[in-house]
């Protein structure tokens, strides 16, 4: 326990030295980009001191992959400073890439990057004039893709992230200052009862483990969370880091977690943990995610005593699973998920040495995030659903649902 305690500590204070917004240092850093502009959160969000929901430029910001280009400062002029040629109450000319030489032709909010050295052929629109009719036979020019047209379509839009993928956190970008609420909700009766599944609402007649919780960006990059379960009244506190991110710009999102959790309101057998949280997306449809667990102290002996025959591995003292997960986007803003987290080594619970298997059918917004869920497991916490302890005997599927509501 003291040793996980230090940990929490060394953890506690490594993360207070990573808080720098990276997508900021590179506009700041662009040599047309304007000083009012500079170092301002509000360049990219709503809030002027920053956090979700993005504003406009923000979001093309993102769906650019945090690139500055030519046609990208021709959209929003009013954050860069370079020369804008007016040729008519439709036409304007951008200079808006003295290195390269190029310039944006911006026609009816249209943005198209054009390279003096290689100028349009005939049969394409030019300043001042209309497109030239194409000769007959000739091949249609393509449409434009919704970055060359500076529109940004409804799969690039970023949407809320939620920090619980089914049962297993999710790293997501912190603030300072950020606060966000969680509930999850799992039925305890299972989902088939056989020819009375109907009658009992397939579960939902049922009691039910139920968590609020609550997090707040303490610095940039570092929250503290605090979560009470209905279950043996379990309250877990944690401390996340949040290392790397996909939206600034990183090739993963990495983040580091370390809490610990008591039963009968923090007054009884506590369970600290450690985890590693891995994830990355691929084309925004899909999403892979794995999360490395170590949990401490994770068989309470005072159960053991009586459920010694029961148990898988009862004289170790810890518990280490893999978790992995996997999201499809089937629409901008719906997306399908499965979860996996196999028990790898150490205590592995009493009754049912199985993995906790969950899947969920997701739907995100700017602010909410709500997950229906189908899982094996009605624990929600790594020192419960980690070691398969409290309800989860029967290991088949509970309904249930998560709500995250981003407040800040």
């Amino acid at each position: 326990m003291k040793l996980a305690l230090r940990a929490f500590v060394v953890f506690s204070f490594c993360f207070t030295l990573l808080g720098f917004p990276k997508y900021l240092q590179r506009f700041t850093q662009d040599p047309l980009s304007s000083p009012k502009f500079q170092n301002q959160c509000a360049t990219c969000h709503i809030d002027p001191k920053g956090g979700s929901p993005r504003n406009e430029f923000g979001e093309a910001f993102d769906a650019n992959d945090f690139t500055i280009t030519p046609d990208l400062r021709a959209r929003f002029p009013e954050r860069f400073q370079y020369p804008i040629q007016v040729i008519d109450a439709h036409t304007e000319i951008h200079y808006s890439d003295p290195t390269n030489k190029t310039v944006v032709l911006k026609r009816d909010g249209t943005a198209t990057v054009i390279d003096p050295a290689n100028p349009p052929k005939s049969g394409t629109a030019v300043a001042g004039r209309p497109a030239q009719p194409a000769a007959a036979g000739a091949p249609k020019a393509a449409a434009p893709t919704a970055a060359q047209s500076g529109r940004i379509s409804d799969w690039e839009k970023p949407m809320q992230i939620s920090n619980r993928f089914l049962n297993l956190p999710q790293p997501m970008p912190i603030q300072r200052n950020d606060m966000n609420f969680l509930v999850q909700h799992r039925f305890s009766a299972e989902l088939f009862q056989g020819s009375r599944s109907a009658e009992r609402l397939f579960g939902l007649d049922s009691t039910a483990n139920i968590v609020f919780g609550f997090d707040y960006g303490v610095w940039d990059r570092v929250m503290a969370s605090v979560y009470r379960a209905r279950n043996d009244r379990t309250i877990e506190m944690d401390i996340t880091g949040d290392l790397l991110h996909q939206q600034r710009g990183d090739p993963i999102s990495l983040a580091a977690n370390i809490g610990v959790e008591g039963q009968n309101n923090f007054h009884g057998f506590h369970s600290p943990h450690i985890q590693l949280l891995v994830e990355r997306e691929f084309n925004r449809y899909v999403t892979a995610m794995a999360a490395p667990t170590v949990i401490f102290n994770s068989v309470n002996n005072e159960q053991l005593e009586f459920l010694r025959d029961f148990a898988a591995n009862p004289d170790k003292d810890y518990t280490v699973n893999m978790g992995v997960g996997l999201s499809l986007k089937v629409r901008p803003s719906i997306a399908i998920l499965g979860e996996y987290v196999p028990r790898v080594a150490g205590f592995r619970g009493f009754f049912v040495d199985r993995p906790a298997v969950s899947v969920g059918l997701q739907k995100q917004t700017f602010h909410h995030v709500f997950t229906l869920v189908l899982s094996t497991s009605t624990e929600m916490s790594p020192a419960r659903y980690g070691p398969n302890v409290g309800s989860n005997t029967t290991n088949r599927f509970k309904i249930g649902f998560n709500i995250f509501r981003k407040l800040r």
